[in-house]
């Protein structure tokens, strides 16, 4: 199965350490990390635990199911809010057909 998992991290966050400490709860949980899509600071549309800028990061994961992950991503003061959307038919590449005569 593959996962979709976009958290939102406290803007003082520091990339490298909790990258790294994202990757061993992934994996702990049997979880493995397809694709990275990187860090983005956003305004947040209202304040999230008395912050008004937060980093979004999202990651395309494939495993088992990532249920376990809630209690552990509520007790990391770092992570203000998270989800996992499951996807249903994972994007193949699309190939573009030549125009036919």
């Amino acid at each position: 199965m593959q996962y979709e998992l976009v958290v939102l991290v406290n803007k003082d966050t520091e990339q490298k350490a909790f990258t790294e400490k994202l990757t061993q709860l992934l994996q702990k949980a049997g979880l493995n990390v397809d694709s990275e899509i990187g860090w983005v600071k956003r305004v947040l549309a209202y304040p999230i635990k008395k912050q008004t800028e937060a980093i979004y990061i999202s990651i395309t994961l494939s495993g088992t199911n990532p249920n376990s992950l809630n209690e552990k991503f509520k007790l990391d003061q770092a992570i203000l809010r998270h989800l996992v959307v499951k996807i249903k038919n994972p994007r193949k590449k699309k190939v573009k057909k030549a125009a036919s005569n």
